[in-house]
């Protein structure tokens, strides 16, 4: 295997274990000169010489499947990314060229040698006539029903022609992920599209959070667990405020893995395992510095305080080691004689970013966050977030 900084890949052979035949080939040398830029490919090889030795090969590693494919009827040329031919054999069946049924071969341009081979031959025992198949003039009618146009900008993403962009019109079918059934004459979505039922979804009415709410609602960062009793102006668990922020700010995917490199998941807090649904929420935040590590516990329940809010916020920002010197922060609000020492530096950079502000001059630092305050907050730290250069441009989600 070669290994660089980030990963590691090397050859692969597959063979069927009942008959011995090579299902799958890869050469690692076929990318790796050209991936460390050792130097340019260099073509010696015509595609009739490298379609010759592809057909050499499929008679060599697939004897017994090699009447089932008929010649590439699309001629493949060495592109500028690559060094190599690669070349389709279509399986056909009743003279109908099958989609996804092929054998592949590469074969360098430099010395004609074998730099990939794969057999995905399959085993078809009811295939409709195609004399079942409706009229062709009835699939173009068809077609051209649900064909929609597109204005696109588009290039031709070739070297020396990346930025030259050109305006054109792109086919854009209706309904998408759709085909057209030749025998029944009717537009069919495949198998694994799920038909959703039509759900009529939850509109939050708020005086001034309401778009807010809604988006987060659509985006699902926000979930109402109880649609009868739900009221914005509640105030908010640390719970829920946590993952509304960690969902805002970075990204997680349905049962993704909550550790890396081998290590297993460990628990911050006594009182939240690994298996409590909230485990990835809190171990992101505990990583991101939002959640202090050397407590023993978090409570999900207690109620989140304005000036505990700002210290979250500020934390996000990478921030916290200049909020703690709080001697150099001159906060303007009349309640500033209110705010914990410790939160001072906090409340005085989330309120300058103007991500919380304060109503008739006050902070009230230890007045409980609502859900509606806490929506409109987060959008605002997430735009104070996207006016940061982190690490010379890299994006601030994936830094986690």
């Amino acid at each position: 295997m070669y290994e660089t900084q980030h990963y590691g890949s090397g050859s692969s052979v597959e063979f069927s274990k009942d008959t011995g035949e090579v299902l799958s080939f890869h050469n690692v040398n076929s990318f790796r000169d050209y991936d460390l830029n050792s130097k340019a490919p260099e073509v010696k090889v015509s595609y009739e010489e490298a379609l010759k030795k592809a057909v050499e090969y499929v008679e060599k590693y697939a004897p017994a499947y090699m009447h089932k494919y008929a010649y590439p009827s699309i001629q493949e040329e060495v592109g500028e990314y690559s060094n190599s031919y690669y070349i389709f054999f279509p399986r056909v069946e009743n003279g109908i060229e099958f989609i996804g049924d092929r054998i592949s071969v590469s074969i360098s341009a430099e010395d004609g040698s074998l730099q990939g081979f794969n057999n995905s031959s399959g085993d078809y025992k009811e295939l409709p006539s195609p004399e079942k198949a409706v009229d062709v003039e009835m699939a173009k009618a068809a077609f051209f029903e649900n064909l929609e146009l597109k204005l696109v900008y588009a290039n031709e993403w070739s070297k020396g022609k990346k930025n030259d962009y050109k305006l054109v019109y792109e086919m854009n079918y209706s309904p998408m992920a759709s085909y057209f059934d030749a025998v029944s004459g009717e537009w069919q979505a495949p198998s694994y599209v799920s038909k959703k039922e039509e759900v009529e979804k939850p509109v939050i009415k708020h005086a001034w959070a309401e778009d807010e709410l809604n988006f987060m609602l659509e985006a699902k960062i926000l979930t109402i667990k109880d649609k009868e009793n739900f009221n914005p102006d509640s105030t908010v668990s640390k719970g829920d405020a946590l993952e509304i922020l960690m969902k805002s700010l970075t990204r997680f995917w349905e049962g993704e893995m909550h550790y890396f490199r081998g290590e297993e998941p460990k628990a911050t807090f006594d009182n939240i395992g690994v298996d409590h649904p909230l485990f990835a929420v809190v171990d992101r935040a505990v990583q991101m510095g939002i959640l202090d590590r050397t407590e023993k516990t978090f409570d999900l329940e207690a109620k989140l305080t304005r000036e505990e809010l700002a210290a979250w916020y500020v934390k996000a920002l990478r921030l916290h080691e200049a909020a703690k010197h709080s001697q150099i922060y001159h906060v303007e609000f009349k309640d500033a004689d209110k705010i914990d020492p410790k939160y001072k530096g906090h409340v005085a950079l989330a309120s300058a970013f103007g991500i919380l502000t304060g109503a008739n001059e006050k902070f009230s630092p230890a007045q409980e966050v609502t859900l509606a305050q806490m929506t409109v907050a987060t959008f605002r730290m997430a735009n104070t977030i996207n006016t940061i250069n982190y690490d010379n441009g890299r994006d601030y989600y994936y830094f986690w």
